[in-house]
């Protein structure tokens, strides 16, 4: 009998690869730390909120965004707890019972650690990816529209390191936070403090 002969195209073949690429590489990144510019934009009046701060990541479950501006935010994802602060009101949420924390948690997880192919099946959307200039490409995008959740997550990596180095997520309403490192630094050691939050 005949071998059969199975044709993949081409793009298609190009996607995997970049995808196999990507987690291959962050599967050995143990942390993260980098200086993130973030960038909010509402969809009725076009306004533009700047904020920054410093990213934390150790793997596989801990992440931590630490603001400078405005000083007094902090998000903190460890394991299954995410705490945060913003203009002055803290909360803390257990993400194995409170679904949408849960969602947001694994979705900056899995940018983060490049496992995009599992994130956009999990969330029923189609995924793209191309290499450009800047890096690797990849865009999520929803199949179905919802209440809540992100209707797109456009993600660049690094073409050497294959670090996350921009993240574009835009919600069902339109609303649209863009976050941009730089000072990127892999392997070092992340302060315990970092991870700390405190409710009061």
């Amino acid at each position: 009998m005949a071998a059969l002969l199975i044709v993949m195209p081409l793009g298609l073949l190009a996607q995997d690869v970049i995808l196999d690429r990507i987690e291959s590489m962050n599967a050995s990144i143990k942390t993260i730390e980098a200086h993130f510019d973030q960038t909010k934009t509402l969809p009725a009046s076009g306004k533009e909120i700047k904020s920054e701060g410093t990213l934390y990541f150790t793997a596989k479950d801990r992440m931590s965004m630490v603001y400078s501006s405005p000083e007094s935010d902090l998000f903190i994802i460890d394991g299954t707890k995410v705490s945060m602060s913003h203009g002055g009101r803290k909360n803390v949420y257990d993400t194995s019972r409170n679904a949408l924390m849960g969602s947001l948690s694994a979705t900056l997880l899995g940018c983060i650690t490049g496992q995009v192919r599992p994130l956009a099946m999990e969330n029923d959307a189609e995924i793209a990816a191309e290499q450009t200039k800047d890096g690797y490409l990849v865009t999520m995008t929803a199949r179905k529209k919802a209440a809540k959740g992100y209707s797109s997550i456009v993600l660049l990596y690094d073409l050497k390191t294959c670090v996350l180095k921009r993240m574009e997520m835009v919600e069902f309403s339109k609303i649209s936070n863009l976050y941009e490192m730089s000072s990127i630094k892999t392997g070092g050691a992340i302060p315990p403090a970092v991870y700390v939050f405190d409710g009061k």
